[in-house]
């Protein structure tokens, strides 16, 4: 395989100085190839028209993906996890304007940051790849420290101290001079309270605790069943509710201790809502892929304007002191969602639903049931008379899958005259709870610039679904695009009346 090994050393330079002269001492091209296979970094061979030529064995260990299963593939439809936003973006100008790029990309199949290097030779790509989470947590850590130093110097600035020291000295001189016991005890008590907080600022006991372990996932093989036990003996001993325990066995690949952290958050906010007459139902199952984990409280009705909060706070960027925008957060960590649903006959039901191969890891190590597919696919017909794109989504998407289908229906608009569409989403599982402010403020407008006029959206009975849809249209009032239906056949007969 001809790697094309002295443009890449051409490319690159090791203290801004050009590597021309190491070039003869090259020997030949298989000493490369064992030196790169050697290297921590992954390294990759792309053709211009984004085929795999070369996939390092660290490639394999950094991303989940055998050579087998990649090579003289497109690197695109080979590998779901890329961010296609990031790639299409910088394309153009590694393919036509021959552009050395550098940038670090979020790899969620991981969990962790990678830093890529590009280098566009004669005919071909040539990219590397590192690891990069560690240095990103160390950032993460020092940050914290650089805020509790600041934390620090203001309790230590002269005016705080000089006032504090002036109190206790008042306090004790009055103290001293005053008769009347009552009052004397009163100035006790002050001077009590001002030596306490000197104590606090001179031991610092109120800092940020130092949390940096927390920063990288931990990342394992576990049984969900056995969680949700411990989960549910914890809870009946700090609680006078009832739990109806109905679950199915299965091994998620996940840091448990966030997976923890949301069953207790969502049971926690299950049981505020709830009297302790009726039993909570704590329910699992697995479905296409992805485990589904239910709590249900039959008494409890939320009424639409609280759903409408609810699903307010999950999707802020600021109120990050909710539990359920936490959990949110934690889900969309493991590329899984939380929604709420609410009916007289069912009470009101937490769902949390997680995909048990979301990580791609998975497809080296294989473990138990990682073969089973989390199901979320975007169907596309041409209605080529009407000018009309038919979308049909099924399953579960997260963000990451929202933003992939978002780019392929923006080629497709590229590449045609369309302007209208239909998107049906009555198959979708769970909201759009994950990608709600990326689809208003930058996908739909990128497809009405690229050409659409109306959007015929069908949305779910999941009432998040709706609400996030709802969202997503008041934020492009102003462009008066979409309109939302429950059937089909009404979103066809106005769809089919627009220009």
């Amino acid at each position: 395989m001809n790697l094309h090994y002295k443009s890449m050393f051409l490319s690159q330079r090791v203290y801004g100085k050009e590597l021309d002269h190491a070039l003869p001492s090259i020997p030949n091209e298989n000493t490369i190839l064992n030196a790169i296979d050697a290297f921590s970094f992954g390294f990759l061979k792309l053709n211009f028209d984004g085929k795999v030529r070369y996939w390092s064995p660290a490639a394999e260990k950094l991303t989940g993906y055998t050579a087998e299963e990649i090579l003289n593939k497109n690197i695109f439809g080979s590998i779901p996890e890329i961010d296609l936003v990031k790639f299409h973006k910088m394309w153009h100008q590694l393919t036509y304007e021959k552009r050395e790029l550098q940038f670090r990309e979020y790899y969620w199949a991981a969990q962790s940051w990678f830093q890529f290097y590009a280098y566009p030779a004669e005919d071909h790509i040539l990219i590397y790849f590192k690891d990069i989470g560690k240095k990103i947590a160390l950032r993460k850590k020092l940050a914290l420290k650089i805020g509790q130093f600041r934390e620090i110097s203001v309790f230590n600035s002269h005016e705080i101290r000089k006032s504090l020291a002036n109190l206790i000295g008042l306090s004790d001189m009055l103290r001293d001079d005053i008769t009347k016991e009552e009052l004397r005890e009163f100035v006790g008590y002050i001077n009590r309270s001002a030596k306490d907080l000197e104590h606090i600022i001179t031991n610092r006991d109120f800092l940020v605790k130092d949390n940096s372990e927390a920063l990288l996932p931990k990342l394992e093989i576990f049984d969900i069943k056995s969680l949700l036990h411990e989960i549910k003996d914890e809870f009946a001993k700090k609680t006078a509710h009832q739990f109806h325990f109905r679950c199915t066995s299965g091994k998620i690949y996940a840091d448990r201790q966030n997976i923890a952290t949301c069953i207790r958050l969502t049971l926690q906010h299950a049981c505020a809502k709830a009297s302790d007459k009726q039993p909570i139902q704590l329910s699992t199952f697995l479905k296409d892929g992805i485990f589904y984990i239910s709590i249900n409280n039959v008494e409890n009705i939320i009424s639409a304007e609280e759903l409408t909060q609810l699903h307010g706070a999950i999707i802020s960027k600021t109120n990050r002191r909710h539990p359920l925008q936490k959990v949110a957060l934690l889900c969309q960590k493991h590329h899984g969602s939380i929604w709420l649903s609410s009916n007289i006959a069912k009470g009101t039901t937490h769902t949390i639903a997680i995909p048990i191969n979301s990580f791609s890891s998975f497809k080296i190590a294989k473990p138990p049931q990682a073969n089973l597919p989390a199901i979320n696919e975007m169907l596309v017909q041409f209605d080529f008379s009407n000018r009309c794109i038919k979308l049909k989504w099924i399953g579960h998407f997260d963000e990451n899958s929202r933003k992939k289908n978002f780019y392929r229906l923006i080629e497709i608009l590229k590449n045609n005259s369309f302007s209208k569409i239909i998107s049906d989403e009555t198959a979708v599982i769970g909201g759009n709870t994950a990608a709600v402010n990326w689809m208003a403020n930058y996908g739909f407008p990128l497809l009405v610039k690229f050409g659409l006029k109306h959007y015929a959206w069908i949305v779910s009975k999941n009432e998040f679904a709706l609400l996030s849809a709802s969202q997503i249209a008041k934020t492009l009032k102003k462009h008066q695009i979409i309109s939302m239906f429950h059937k089909n056949h009404l979103a066809t007969k106005w769809i089919y009346k627009q220009d």
